[in-house]
Formats: C-alpha cells, structure tokens, sequence
C-alpha cells in the first residue's frame, strides 16, 4: 500500500509537497480504512481523490507516481531517453529532482527515495521503517559509492567495491540490482526484490489515454471474465457478454515490448481507444495468436449481435479500462493510481466504482487513487474527509496540494457546495470576455 508520497522540483511542483494516506482520528466509514496489525499498529486510506482546476498540477501528481515507478522499472536505455528530469520551469537556477514513497509490501513497511537531474542520479536510498525508527537498507552517496547496512562489515565492503565498478551514474541501483537479479546472488539483500516488486508488480498508475493491461484475462482467465461482463452488464451499457476472434495481422505489426511480454507471461496487449488486441503464444505451434474482442448486445431472443469495440461509446470504452481494475483490487493487493477517472462516464457509474471498491474489499491492502472533476463524488455519505485533496497553482505558478480536513468545517457540512463556491481555493478563475478582448490577447492585422 502508498502510505506517503512526496515531490520536489517537477513539472508544477517547485517546493516539496506530500500526499499522506494515513487517515485521521475520525471513525467514519471503516470500511474505507485498512488497518495494519493490531490496535497498536497505524491505518491506511483505501482511497483519495483530487480536485482542482485545469492546469492546477492534479495530472503532474499523477505523472510524478508514475515517472518514479518508470525510473525504477523501466530505466532509461539510452542518453537519448535520459532521465525523466522535468524541473519546474520558471526557476531562475538548476535544482535537482527528488521523488519519495513509503510503502508497504509484505507486511513490511519500505522508504524509498531518489534525487537526480538532467545527467546522473544525485542520491538514492532504501530504508525500512517503523513507528519509530527506521534502518537504512542501502545508501547512494552524492559521490556514487553504494553503502550497505544490512551486511556484516567485511561481506558489506566487498559488495561496495564492486559494485561501484559497474554502477551506472544515470540507472537507480534498485533497478540494476534487479536486472542482475542481485538478492538471488547475494544473501541479505532480500530487501531490495521486495522493494522492487512493489514497483513492478503492485503499483499500477492509469492515463487518461492508457490501455488497462488486465483486460487481456479476458482471453486466459473465465473467472475473471465473468467478473467483468457481470460487472459491465450492471452498468447499463447494454452490453451482455464479451468474446474474443482470433485474427490475422502481418507480424511486424506487434510491438517489441509486447512480445517480450509474451516472452514473460505468456499474454499481450496492444491496440488503441477503439480496439483492444490481445497477444499469446500458441502452446502447439509456438508462434503468436492475436485475438480483437467484440460485445455481444441483444436478448436471447434475438440470439445476440456481435459489435466491434469501435462501435461502442466512450464511456463504455473507459469502461474497458477501469473494470478489470476494479475486478484486479477485489483479487490482489495493489494501488491504482487513475487520471480522470470520470472520463466518459455518468456521474453514477463513477459513484458505483467506488461503493464495490470499498464493499467488496473490506479487510484488504487495496487502494484506488484518482483525480477528478465529478463533483458528485463529493459526498460524506460515501467518502471520509479525509480522503479528499485539492491542487491549486500560486501566482508563480507552484502547485499546492491540501487536504480537506486540513480546512476547518463542520461535520455536516455539504463539501460539494462548499467547492463550488470556492471555499477550498481549489477553482479555476475565469475571465469575463463580455466586454472585449482578454488583456494580452490582440488580433493579427489584416
């Protein structure tokens, strides 16, 4: 689960702001609440949602999860692709970036922390902690040495040494501890495969314009497709089943990391907003199946209409993406971090993700984590107020991030109204065109 996470120097963020998943002292919804071991342990939020103005900086929080998570998982391979170094712009000298998360993994709670800029990473570090204390795991010195802490004084020196022969200045040593796959080699660093998994495996961050992976299990897992058109079916989309054609595609047509996925799991998936194409290997003959998925519409009596994806609405598109997340948090312990979650959809269907989320998950480690603009999720009779946050940008153009309950209110009080009247510095100031042209803006001469 994300307990903390915080941003220096990116994009909008200038100043380090955090995001903080641990819940107030209030007993509202407890179901919307993880509680980690006993009455003496901590508890988490299961989920959070922004609000803000366009261009306030909810997506840059988004893009900075998700910029973390592609530094560790997916490094750069090339000067070309460098670092994802996005400073904020309007500062007048070169800061460094600095990205930290705690998380737990495990039953083990992990922080992780990286600062770097255009050319190298500056710092690195991986701690485990507690309520009151931490242990360090490693330490990348600004000078590049890697110190263990973990290892006996002699094993701990030797490792140093050679490592810091082949470390690469503008890798994370995480990532390249598993690349080498270097806990399988070494005793008493399975701390860092832990680490990374949570990265690789846990941490799943949507794009308003991204494909949801899982929904190739609509092809290999029958339980999982029943969860969805059961799910699908409810919302209304007049929809009543999904299958899948097998088709032909010239070969050149599937992306390299699609096969490498194949290669490792056995599923792909690639294609567009109006077609999903799922990839597996074909256990008789080894070569690459590609199957498109169509909806089935119609009662029985009419036998059932076929319908490409392409003929579907973009709301029921969207749908595709966020169903099989939905049906993967009521199977696995993971966080989705979502942009926009309401693209697309009606208000009521965007209120019903989140009731099964927080009914059928009850007891788990699973978080959903989205900005929106659906006020109509701004209600205390489904979410806590401390599950709400707000972005708004200041005169110089800094995103700063609030959180509700930070703001004094009273326990009736209708949130949604108070937004809307501005009571949460959170809304978009828009000018009066009535009476002319907008200061700065002219006309190009004739």
């Amino acid at each position: 689960m994300l307990i903390r996470f915080s941003i220096r120097n990116f994009l909008s963020f200038l100043d380090e702001v955090e995001l903080s998943m641990l819940p107030s002292k209030s007993t509202a919804f407890p179901e919307n609440v993880y509680r980690v071991g006993g009455r003496s342990e901590y508890s988490v939020l299961k989920s959070a949602l922004f609000y803000g103005p366009n261009a306030s900086g909810k997506s840059n929080l988004i893009k900075a999860l998700g910029a973390l998570q592609e530094l560790v998982v997916v490094s750069p391979v090339s000067s070309q692709t460098g670092l994802p170094y996005q400073p904020f712009k309007p500062q007048k000298e070169a800061k460094t970036t600095q990205f930290e998360v705690e998380f737990k993994q495990n039953g083990k709670d992990f922080a992780y922390g990286v600062v770097f800029d255009r050319e190298r990473i500056v710092e690195e570090w991986l701690y485990r902690t507690g309520k009151e204390s931490e242990s360090p795991i490693f330490e990348r010195k600004e000078d590049g040495r890697i110190v263990f802490s973990t290892l006996n004084a002699q094993h701990a020196d030797d490792l140093e040494k050679s490592l810091n022969l082949m470390l690469a200045a503008s890798k994370p040593f995480l990532r390249q501890a598993a690349e080498s796959h270097l806990w399988e080699k070494i005793a008493g660093l399975e701390a860092l495969r832990e680490a990374y998994t949570w990265f690789s495996e846990k941490l799943v961050v949507i794009y308003p314009s991204a494909l949801c992976t899982p929904l190739g299990l609509l092809l290999t897992d029958q339980a999982f497709r029943n969860d969805f058109s059961e799910i699908l079916s409810a919302f209304d989309t007049g929809v009543k089943g999904i299958v899948s054609k097998k088709i032909r595609v010239d070969a050149g047509v599937i992306p390299d990391d699609v096969r490498n996925n194949v290669a490792r799991n056995e599923i792909g998936f690639f294609g567009n907003e109006a077609e999903r194409l799922i990839v597996v290997k074909n256990k008789d003959t080894g070569e690459l199946d590609v199957h498109k998925l169509q909806t089935i519409h119609g009662g029985e009596s009419s036998g059932g209409c076929l319908f490409d994806l392409s003929e579907e609405s973009d709301g029921t598109l969207r749908l595709f993406d966020l169903i099989p997340a939905l049906v993967d948090l009521f199977r696995e312990e993971r966080v989705y971090v979502v942009d926009e979650i309401e693209r697309s959809l009606h208000p009521e269907i965007t209120t019903r993700l989140f009731e099964l989320l927080h009914e059928k998950t009850a007891g788990r480690a699973v978080q959903l984590i989205a900005t929106t603009h659906e006020t109509e999720l701004m209600t205390v009779e489904l979410f806590r107020k401390d599950q709400f946050w707000f972005t708004q940008k200041t005169e110089g153009g800094q995103t700063t991030l609030t959180a509700l309950d930070q703001y004094i209110q009273r326990n009736d009080m209708d949130i949604r109204r108070g937004y809307l009247l501005g009571r949460f510095s959170a809304l978009p100031i828009i000018a009066d065109l009535s009476d002319g042209p907008v200061e700065g803006v002219g006309h190009a001469e004739d």
